[in-house]
């Protein structure tokens, strides 16, 4: 209480105790790349809307893995709303996925290749 007798109150001001508050921030899924979530991070929490049409992940591949794989640990995200399996699992099955099997094997014949024909560099006696 102050001299007049009340409580928190000036002419003209008042109190108010509310819940406690945090700040929230809000981006897309691509602002997320190069990003991470969790307990020893700015943001320490996510909590994802995604859309349930594929159209998105039809135009960016991975996109959705790219939300996901943001966070530290699976209790640093929640979803907003309940979606398809199809939403999450369309990747497996899009045409551009068969070129980009072929490339990754084709790089890893090359990168094979290139370890067995500089192995002798691996030794330092060799330097």
């Amino acid at each position: 209480k102050d001299e007049s007798g009340a409580t928190g109150q000036r002419a003209g001001h008042a109190t108010r105790t509310g819940l406690p508050l945090r700040a929230g921030y809000a981006t897309v899924a691509h602002k997320t790349q190069g990003g991470s979530f969790g307990d020893s991070k700015d943001v320490e929490f996510m909590i994802a809307h995604v859309a349930n049409h594929i159209s998105m992940e039809k135009l960016f591949l991975g996109l959705i893995y790219t939300l996901f794989s943001r966070v530290e640990k699976d209790s640093d995200w929640a979803l907003g709303e309940a979606i398809d399996a199809d939403r999450i699992t369309y990747v497996n099955s899009a045409p551009g996925m068969a070129s980009r099997r072929w490339e990754d094997a084709r790089l890893k014949m090359a990168s094979a290749h290139t370890e067995r024909k500089y192995a002798h560099l691996k030794s330092l006696a060799a330097f």
